[in-house]
């Protein structure tokens, strides 16, 4: 009798984990294959999914270095802007503009979140995470910056460029953000 239970529960056991790993490999949809930039996850209760881009390098320099990445909020994405540097940059009126094959966009105005003095960690150049700058952009706004062949990029008293390899990262993440995104998935994608 005792030995049936055992193996009741091994046989359940083993159908478990196969289960668990079936549920695991939906997680490796496009992008969680280690080589893209791009990462989704889905909560398979809800059927809600996240896409992330991770962290691009636009700005790496001895003194400062910043990097981007997104996130997406339903129909949103966030996108956080990290600063490091030897001493503090001070980004101004924080406005967020985009020119786009020399199109102007204005975005938004970026949330500014200072690093705790007892957080800050120097990297091997000295330079310290000082600030994180947040704002949302909508998959229209996505859309508009991705067609782009030159993206530049001011965060209120720095200007950036992106590199064709982050553009490239990008177009990719909104691909994908679009296919994800609840108002596309109703209409069946765009």
């Amino acid at each position: 009798m005792s030995s049936i239970r055992v193996s009741t529960i091994s046989t359940a056991l083993i159908g478990l984990c196969l289960t668990f790993s079936a549920f695991a490999q939906d997680n490796n949809s496009v992008g969680n294959d280690g080589k893209s930039q791009v990462e989704v996850k889905t909560d398979r209760f809800s059927g809600k999914s996240t896409v992330t881009l991770k962290p691009q390098v636009l700005l790496d320099t001895a003194k400062h270095k910043v990097t981007m990445q997104f996130e997406s909020h339903d129909d949103f994405a966030g996108v956080t802007f990290e600063s490091s540097s030897e001493e503090y940059v001070d980004f101004g009126d924080k406005q967020l503009h985009f020119l786009v094959d020399g199109k102007r966009m204005f975005i938004d105005t970026a949330s500014q979140q200072n690093t705790p003095f007892s957080l800050r960690k120097r990297d091997g150049q000295g330079r310290a995470n000082y600030t994180s700058l947040i704002s949302s952009l909508g998959i229209a706004q996505l859309e508009e910056i991705v067609a782009g062949k030159t993206v530049e990029i001011r965060l209120g008293t720095v200007e950036l460029k992106l590199s064709q390899p982050v553009l490239a990262n990008l177009r990719e993440y909104v691909r994908v953000f679009a296919d994800h995104a609840p108002s596309r998935r109703k209409r069946g994608g765009k």
